[in-house]
């Protein structure tokens, strides 16, 4: 899917994230664990922002993403960005937009964004509560 990343300044690519909790047994984990939040990541910058999918029209599958121009993607999974912003500079280049499993080492803060090595109750940074 394609969303406006700040710190990139433009239109990019976004991978889907999502987040669960899942009970462990000296670090053997017990069963797949419960969805508690999802999150996008800019494919650019490694950026991690919270993700409402009713804003977006649809979410693509890795190959269909794959196979996209930056411009194509804004157009089939985020119309209201293509009537908001300019036409990305990098149309023809094909794009990347996958849902990735949560990263094991690292955990983001889904308000700003800010990663660690270790699962805090509030972000060090912005103060946002875990999403629990």
């Amino acid at each position: 899917m394609a969303e406006h990343c700040p710190r990139c300044g433009d239109a990019r690519p976004f991978a889907v994230i999502e987040h669960y909790q899942v009970g462990h047994f000296y670090y053997i984990p017990l069963g797949r664990g419960s969805l508690q939040a999802t999150s996008i990541r800019c494919v650019n910058c490694a950026s991690e922002f919270s993700f409402e999918p009713r804003e977006y029209s649809r979410i693509l599958s890795e190959s269909e993403a794959r196979s996209c121009s930056t411009d194509e993607l804004v157009r089939r999974t985020n119309p209201r960005l293509a009537q908001s912003v300019p036409p990305p500079s990098t149309a023809s280049a094909p794009t990347m937009a996958v849902r990735l499993p949560p990263s094991p080492s690292q955990v983001a803060c889904l308000n700003c964004g800010y990663q660690r090595e270790r699962q805090f109750r509030f972000c060090p940074v912005c103060g946002t509560p875990r999403a629990t």
